[in-house]
């Protein structure tokens, strides 16, 4: 209760206090004007007006209070002078009384620092802050759901008075944009999946961990070396019954008048044949069959085997089958959802036969800029990144990468 009192008299009281403050004001520039200028005219204009600006000092604009209150510095330098009576100068002509000294000093000093609450109030200089490191992370994640950690590469925030974000002391170095540029792409990477869904890798393996049966020694560089006839073979489970991708990586060392021979088996069970006619460096051999679920059994079988050691090239003189990798993805037909959490939070339309890419670009990339921006985003902003996520349209890039381009922007 008293303190609702008290807040009601002053509310009462406001208006007389303007009032009174209005008053002061309007009798201090009467007093300028019938006290005041007279004796500026009369002892300084000599020199400091009349289009006379001695010391680069001119007095002719000075003609209220409130003109004298914008040039605030020069007036402070003005009555220093005075009280050290070295103004007018000594020599003058004409030198104000020791009254008129004193009606002069009197006036200016409180004019110059009375404190006007009636007047527009003025907030000042604001310098345009950038994020420290630690509040790039903070916006980042609060954003994009991503926990960003730039502490590592981004240079350290100057120091200031004992804090490290005060915006004069912040600067923007080209290595810290050049950081900022990197990591919006890093950021977007991981927020947004271009890559659009693909069916389960059911077994990735290197040649080397493959199980040997018959000659096989380890090669380099993780394959497995049929020398001689042998086979390489492995066991996995299958969740689901439909069309799976055996993609095998492998090279051979040529000789005779045939290639190294690779039979793809299931459960013992041949599926394909496949010439190995490349040296040196393993290519992809693929087969798609359709296998049932369960636990089953993949081989791969070289049976041509040949050694010549009269051959005229020395090279062509063994022939042997060399395995460097073993890939089983499937079914084909049921696609893995990649998409991360962020990714179906953001990217909430895309572009379809009843909605353009602009359209749908526009949705998405709304709410997320107001948010970034802290304020409703504007048309012309809108509009610029609605265009940024285009070039990725232009460039045959899908929509995903568009709004990485316009987010990358946003940060």
């Amino acid at each position: 209760m008293p303190l609702a009192r008290s807040i009601l008299v002053l509310w009462l009281l406001l208006p007389s206090m303007v009032m009174a403050a209005e008053s002061k004001q309007q009798e201090r520039e009467r007093h300028y004007q019938s006290k005041i200028q007279p004796l500026i005219v009369k002892y300084c204009f000599d020199c400091h007006g009349n289009g006379n600006s001695e010391g680069d000092f001119n007095l002719d604009k000075y003609t209220s209070v409130q003109k004298m209150l914008e040039g605030r510095k020069s007036w402070l330098k003005v009555q220093r002078r005075m009280n050290q009576a070295d103004m007018p100068p000594k020599d003058a002509d004409v030198r104000p009384t020791k009254e008129e000294f004193a009606l002069l000093s009197e006036f200016i000093g409180p004019a110059l620092n009375d404190i006007d609450c009636t007047g527009t109030p003025v907030a000042g200089h604001v310098t345009l802050r950038r994020l420290t490191r630690y509040e790039y992370r903070n916006t980042v994640r609060d954003l994009l759901g991503i926990d960003y950690e730039p502490a590592n590469s981004f240079p350290a925030d100057e120091v200031g008075y004992g804090f490290d974000n005060i915006g004069d002391v912040l600067s923007l170095p080209p290595i810290l944009l050049e950081k900022y540029l990197l990591a919006a792409e890093d950021i977007t990477n991981k927020a947004i999946v271009t890559a659009p869904p693909q069916p389960k890798t059911v077994l990735e393996l290197s040649g080397r961990r493959l199980q040997a049966g018959g000659s096989a020694s380890k090669g380099e560089n993780g394959t497995h070396v049929l020398a001689s006839t042998g086979e390489l073979s492995t066991e996995f489970n299958l969740d689901k019954e439909g069309e799976y991708l055996i993609r095998v990586g492998a090279f051979g060392d040529q000789a005779g008048d045939e290639a190294p021979k690779m039979h793809l088996k299931i459960d013992g069970q041949e599926l394909t044949v496949f010439d190995v006619k490349n040296e040196g460096t393993p290519i992809p051999y693929e087969h798609k069959p359709k296998l049932t679920g369960g636990r089953r059994k993949v081989t791969l079988a070289f049976d041509n085997d040949f050694y010549d050691p009269k051959a005229e090239n020395p090279k062509r003189r063994d022939r042997n089958l060399i395995v460097a990798r073993l890939e089983i993805i499937g079914p084909l037909d049921q696609k893995v959802d990649n998409r991360t959490d962020t990714h179906k939070k953001l990217i909430i339309a895309t572009p379809d036969d009843k909605t353009s890419w602009a359209d749908a670009a526009a949705k998405v990339i709304k709410p997320l800029a107001s948010r970034a921006f802290r304020r409703p985003v504007t048309e012309g902003e809108l509009s610029r990144l609605v265009q940024i996520s285009q070039l990725a349209q232009q460039n045959e890039d899908n929509f995903e990468t568009g709004i990485q381009l316009a987010i990358q922007a946003m940060l």
